[in-house]
C-alpha cells in the first residue's frame, strides 16, 4: 500500500525541517553526498556502530548500550535476529538523549540509509508519542527503541522487519503500547529516501544522464547512485516511485 499524497507531504515538510535545524537548506541541495551526520547532529542522537564490527542485533545494542549508559535495559523480543539498524531513546522530565546504531559489517550506502531510516521514527513516531504520553501526565522515564532488517530487496524494496518498543520506568520495567506497523516502516523509508535522494535533486541530474544514455532505469540509476552515495537498487526504486524512466534496460 502506497502513502497518502497528504502523509509524503508531512514527511517532506520534517525532512525540510530537520535540516534547517541543522543550517542545511534543503530545496538547494544538488546532486551530491546530502550531509547526513551534520543534519543528524542537530538532534541529541549519537550515531555509532558496535566495536569490533560486531553483528547488530537487538541483544548485542541492548548490552553495548547497556555498558555505555549503566543502566540495566530489558532486551526485546526476537533478540538474535540480525539488524541493520537500530534506536535508543531515553527521556526523562524533559531530558532526551539517544543513540542510532548500525551494522558496521553493511556497505557505507546502507547503513547511511539505515541511519536516516532510524532518525525517521525518532522525528515521525518517537516525539509525537513522547509529546501524548506526556500531556496524559505520565512523569516516569521512558525508553523506545527500534530495530530493522531490510529483507528482500534491500534498503528501499518491499517491508522492512522491525520491531518498536517502549519501556516505562527504569528500576522496575513495565512495557508500553507502542508496535510497529508497515505503514509506520514505509514512512520512515519514505523519510530517508526524500532526505538522502531529493527528488528535485534526483530529477535534474536524472534529466542530464537521459540526455546521454537514454531512459533505461538501471543505468540512470548506477550513475545517480554513485553520485548521491547510495546503493543502486535504493535509487532504481526511488526513480520508479518518483514516476521516472522507469524502463528496466
Amino acid at each position: 500500500m502506497r502513502l497518502s499524497e497528504g502523509k509524503i507531504r508531512e514527511i517532506i515538510s520534517v525532512v525540510r525541517r530537520a535540516c534547517l535545524d541543522a543550517g542545511v537548506d534543503y530545496d538547494t541541495l544538488t546532486s551530491g553526498v546530502v550531509p547526513l551526520f551534520e543534519i543528524m547532529g542537530a538532534f541529541p542522537l549519537r550515531v555509532a556502530e558496535l566495536p569490533d564490527r560486531k553483528p547488530l542485533t537487538a541483544q548485542s545494542a541492548i548490552k553495548f548500550l547497556g555498558h555505555e549508559t549503566g543502566q540495566e535495559l530489558p532486551t526485546p523480543s526476537n533478540g538474535d535476529r540480525p539488524l541493520s539498524g537500530f534506536i535508543y531513546v531515553f527521556e526523562y522530565e524533559g531530558f532526551l538523549n539517544g543513540c542510532i546504531l548500525t551494522d558496521a559489517n553493511d556497505p557505507v550506502t546502507r547503513r547511511r540509509f539505515s541511519a536516516a531510516h532510524e532518525l525517521a521514527h525518532y522525528l515521525l513516531h518517537f516525539l509525537p508519542y513522547l509529546e501524548e504520553l506526556r500531556r496524559e501526565g505520565m512523569s516516569e522515564a521512558l525508553i523506545l527503541t527500534e530495530g530493522v532488517t531490510f529483507e528482500n530487496g534491500g534498503e528501499a524494496g518491499g517491508e522492512p522487519a522491525a520491531e518498536m518498543t517502549a519501556i516505562q520506568g527504569v528500576d522496575s520495567f513495565q512495557r508500553l503500547t507502542l508496535k510497529t506497523t508497515p505503514a509506520m516502516e514505509r514512512e520512515a523509508n519514505r523519510f530517508a529516501a526524500e532526505l538522502l535522494m531529493p527528488a528535485h535533486a534526483c530529477e535534474a541530474k536524472a534529466q542530464q544522464y537521459v540526455k546521454r544514455f537514454g531512459t533505461g532505469r538501471k543505468v540512470v540509476a548506477r550513475k545517480l547512485a554513485t553520485d548521491f552515495f547510495v546503493s543502486s537498487e535504493a535509487m532504481k526504486w526511488r526513480l520508479k516511485e518518483l514516476g521516472l524512466y522507469t524502463a528496466q534496460d
